[in-house]
Protein backbone atom coordinates (compact mmCIF):
# COMPACT_ATOMS: atom_id res chain seq x y z
CA UNK A 1 0.00 0.00 0.00
CA UNK A 2 2.84 2.35 0.85
CA UNK A 3 4.52 1.67 -2.50
CA UNK A 4 1.27 2.41 -4.33
CA UNK A 5 0.90 5.72 -2.51
CA UNK A 6 4.47 6.72 -3.29
CA UNK A 7 3.99 5.74 -6.93
CA UNK A 8 0.83 7.83 -7.24
CA UNK A 9 2.54 10.76 -5.57
CA UNK A 10 5.51 10.49 -7.96
CA UNK A 11 3.17 10.34 -10.96
CA UNK A 12 1.37 13.48 -9.82
CA UNK A 13 4.68 15.32 -9.48
CA UNK A 14 5.84 14.15 -12.91
CA UNK A 15 2.66 15.21 -14.73
CA UNK A 16 3.01 18.24 -16.99
CA UNK A 17 0.66 21.14 -16.30
CA UNK A 18 -1.91 21.92 -18.96
CA UNK A 19 -1.29 25.08 -20.95
CA UNK A 20 -4.36 27.19 -21.61
CA UNK A 21 -4.93 29.19 -24.75
CA UNK A 22 -4.28 32.92 -24.37
CA UNK A 23 -7.21 35.25 -23.81
CA UNK A 24 -7.29 38.66 -25.53
CA UNK A 25 -9.53 41.71 -25.45
CA UNK A 26 -11.59 43.09 -28.31
CA UNK A 27 -11.98 46.80 -29.06
CA UNK A 28 -14.83 47.12 -26.53
CA UNK A 29 -12.82 45.57 -23.69
CA UNK A 30 -14.59 42.21 -23.61
CA UNK A 31 -12.41 39.14 -23.01
CA UNK A 32 -12.41 36.77 -26.00
CA UNK A 33 -10.19 33.99 -27.33
CA UNK A 34 -7.33 35.32 -29.42
CA UNK A 35 -8.47 33.43 -32.52
CA UNK A 36 -11.98 34.98 -32.41
CA UNK A 37 -13.03 37.64 -34.89
CA UNK A 38 -12.27 41.14 -33.63
CA UNK A 39 -9.70 40.04 -31.05
CA UNK A 40 -6.78 42.37 -30.49
CA UNK A 41 -3.17 41.14 -30.11
CA UNK A 42 -2.02 39.48 -26.89
CA UNK A 43 -1.22 42.11 -24.26
CA UNK A 44 -3.33 44.88 -25.82
CA UNK A 45 -5.59 46.71 -23.37
CA UNK A 46 -8.53 49.03 -23.80
CA UNK A 47 -7.66 52.70 -23.30
CA UNK A 48 -8.43 53.87 -19.76
CA UNK A 49 -11.10 56.40 -20.74
CA UNK A 50 -13.05 53.83 -22.81
CA UNK A 51 -12.83 51.26 -20.02
CA UNK A 52 -13.98 53.75 -17.37
CA UNK A 53 -16.93 54.86 -19.51
CA UNK A 54 -18.03 51.24 -20.02
CA UNK A 55 -17.72 50.31 -16.37
CA UNK A 56 -19.63 53.37 -15.21
CA UNK A 57 -22.39 52.75 -17.75
CA UNK A 58 -22.83 49.11 -16.62
CA UNK A 59 -23.03 49.56 -12.86
CA UNK A 60 -26.05 51.49 -11.67
CA UNK A 61 -25.61 53.45 -8.45
CA UNK A 62 -26.75 51.58 -5.35
CA UNK A 63 -30.18 52.61 -4.21
CA UNK A 64 -30.64 53.83 -0.67
CA UNK A 65 -33.25 51.16 0.11
CA UNK A 66 -30.87 48.41 -1.01
CA UNK A 67 -28.12 49.69 1.27
CA UNK A 68 -30.50 49.98 4.22
CA UNK A 69 -31.77 46.44 3.61
CA UNK A 70 -28.21 45.10 3.51
CA UNK A 71 -27.34 46.82 6.79
CA UNK A 72 -30.50 45.50 8.47
CA UNK A 73 -29.85 41.94 7.27
CA UNK A 74 -26.25 42.08 8.51
CA UNK A 75 -27.39 43.42 11.89
CA UNK A 76 -30.00 40.64 12.16
CA UNK A 77 -27.39 38.00 11.35
CA UNK A 78 -25.00 39.36 13.96
CA UNK A 79 -27.84 39.51 16.53
CA UNK A 80 -28.68 35.85 15.89
CA UNK A 81 -25.04 34.89 16.30
CA UNK A 82 -24.88 36.85 19.56
CA UNK A 83 -27.95 34.98 20.88
CA UNK A 84 -26.42 31.53 20.36
CA UNK A 85 -25.74 29.60 23.56
CA UNK A 86 -22.19 29.09 24.72
CA UNK A 87 -20.68 25.87 23.44
CA UNK A 88 -18.11 25.25 26.15
CA UNK A 89 -18.53 21.51 26.60
CA UNK A 90 -21.59 21.78 28.84
CA UNK A 91 -23.20 18.56 29.99
CA UNK A 92 -26.80 17.49 29.39
CA UNK A 93 -27.88 18.77 32.80
CA UNK A 94 -26.78 22.27 31.86
CA UNK A 95 -28.89 22.18 28.70
CA UNK A 96 -32.03 21.04 30.55
CA UNK A 97 -32.06 24.17 32.71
Amino acid sequence: MRRMTLLLFALMLAAAPAAAAPICQNRLGDWVHCDAAGAMPVGWQVPEDVYTARVLSRTPPAERETLIAAVVMLAALLALIALLPKFDGAKDEDWKR
